[in-house]
């Protein structure tokens, strides 16, 4: 049986020792926390049903060996408790993880103001419109809000494409191929623009 772990501040990650399984790295280990308690704030789950859900939600899939210890782990903390029904476990929060859950979102509305005003620079620097931006952030920060994650769908294909720029930025070529990828770049945008036109 793995020791038993020292009770650790709200929203910080969780200390070593590890238990068998709970390989995460910390800030991972961080973000299913926060995603755990989250979920479990809207209805009790059972672990496999977290698991299902948060992989809707944000497109990742939290391993077997990642839920179930730090499922224990709040249990420990007095956040959650189980009930058993059957031959599952389902986990709800209790008074103590509904309080951590509600200064976690007021933590984050705080965060994100503080974003949406640095951000606000940053769009006026690429020629944004206070329109277009106000806009580009009421969508961005709705998402963040229900803790969904946008373009999950194709986040792996746009994160190669950023991978390729970066590689080519190391290689010092981008300047020297910047009208072939600008060609490129414009003829996919104009491609996906026609798939939002449609859906209109």
């Amino acid at each position: 049986m793995a020791p038993a772990r020292e009770p650790h501040p709200p929203l910080t990650p969780l200390p070593s020792p590890k238990t068998k399984g709970d390989d995460m790295a910390p800030a991972m280990n961080q973000k299913l926390r926060i995603l755990v308690l989250k979920h479990l704030s809207m209805k009790p789950r059972a672990g496999y049903g977290l698991i299902k859900d948060i992989n809707e939600c944000t497109g990742w899939k939290p391993s077997y060996g990642s839920m179930y210890p730090l499922l224990e782990h709040l249990k420990e903390e007095g956040l959650v408790e189980v009930e058993e029904k059957g031959n599952k476990k389902v986990y709800h929060l209790t008074d103590k993880g509904k309080e951590e859950v509600h200064n976690f979102h007021k933590m984050h509305a705080d965060m994100l103001m503080q974003m949406r005003d640095k951000m606000k620079l940053m769009t006026h620097m690429l020629g944004f419109t206070d329109e277009r931006h106000d806009e580009l952030m009421d969508l961005f920060f709705s998402a963040a809000q229900k803790g969904e994650m946008p373009f999950k769908e194709v986040m792996k294909s746009t994160t190669e494409m950023k991978m390729v720029f970066w590689e080519l930025y190391k290689q010092g070529t981008i300047k020297k191929h910047a009208k072939d990828i600008n060609k490129i770049m414009n003829e996919a945008t104009a491609k996906i623009k026609k798939l939002a036109v449609k859906k209109q």
